[in-house]
């Protein structure tokens, strides 16, 4: 978020420059590149650029911008809201006031300050979702022409976010067995475990495909596991193995990672305030451009 205020700045020089690759119906945009559809305020007309979605009114001064923001902790989302936007003297928005809470699922905060020279006041609402993959939606104008209309737009379309499961995905869907309620939330992801010590780093990263496969790779300052090729075996195969979910009642899920050479890995899963553990163990549960690695 710290360098957030050089996207604007670049949206607004080059709003009128870009091609839109979104899918609008009526007053929803379906925002495919970041996996989710917002509703348009009335009066409000937009399209997507290099680093965003941006919204433009010919009755009220200055621009929304909607993005992903990747931060998938709460308390995360609500430090870095506190620490405004900020790149020299000259172009900075700092907090006004204390950072809200949005619905347990995000943070609303208002600020001040100067873009290019004028003197701006915006509000941000930062969302996560279901899945981890967060959304900001910030309302920038003139501190002139600023108003409390800006912050309810804000909440307004924040209100309206909805994740987009495109086609492709649901023909994915359908295609494989039916899945279980946690099959659902770990499909697409990417789970990326670290651990650094005194000479030693360790990395493990398993990526959890629609499809039904996995990519999975173990390295190590120290050594690499064999387990970091994910070629297939065999024509029909994709990835390192394939990969489900095990529910059983009362106890914790198991993921399984059933690899073609024979092995076999379970974890048990874990879920707590949005954080995901495999065996005690943290791992960043990440989707999108950010999410599982299928090629």
């Amino acid at each position: 978020m710290k360098n957030s205020i050089l996207k604007f700045l670049i949206i607004m020089i080059s709003f009128y420059g870009n091609s839109s690759c979104s899918q609008q119906t009526n007053n929803r945009v379906n925002y495919n590149s970041i996996g989710i559809s917002f509703a348009i305020p009335k009066g409000w007309v937009g399209q997507e650029t290099q680093t965003g979605y941006i919204l433009k009114s010919n009755t009220m001064a200055g621009f929304i911008l909607i993005n992903k923001n990747n931060t998938n902790d709460i308390n995360t989302m609500f430090y870095e809201a506190q620490q405004g936007f900020v790149n020299d003297n000259s172009n900075y928005l700092q907090l006004v006031g204390n950072v809200e809470n949005f619905n347990n699922t995000g943070v609303g905060a208002e600020y001040h300050g100067v873009m290019e020279g004028v003197p701006a006041k915006g509000y941000m609402v930062g969302v996560l979702n279901n899945r981890g993959l967060g959304v900001s939606i910030m309302a920038v104008t003139t501190s002139e022409y600023y108003s409390s209309a800006y912050r309810l737009l804000c909440i307004n379309i924040a209100n309206s976010v909805q994740q987009q499961i495109t086609t492709n995905k649901t023909q994915q869907i359908v295609n494989r067995t039916t899945k279980n309620q946690t099959e659902e939330l770990f499909s697409g992801a990417r789970l990326t475990y670290y651990d650094t010590g005194d000479g030693y780093g360790t990395k493990i990263t398993i990526s959890l495909c629609e499809q039904g496969f996995f990519n999975h790779s173990n390295y190590s300052s120290m050594a690499v596991d064999t387990n970091n090729v994910s070629a297939g075996y065999g024509e029909n195969s994709k990835g390192s193995g394939q990969w489900s979910i095990i529910e059983k009642n009362n106890q914790l899920p198991i993921l399984r990672l059933q690899f073609y050479n024979g092995e076999v890995y379970e974890y048990y899963i874990t879920l707590e305030n949005r954080k995901t553990y495999l065996d005690n163990y943290r791992y960043y549960r990440t989707y999108g451009e950010d999410g599982a690695w299928c090629n």
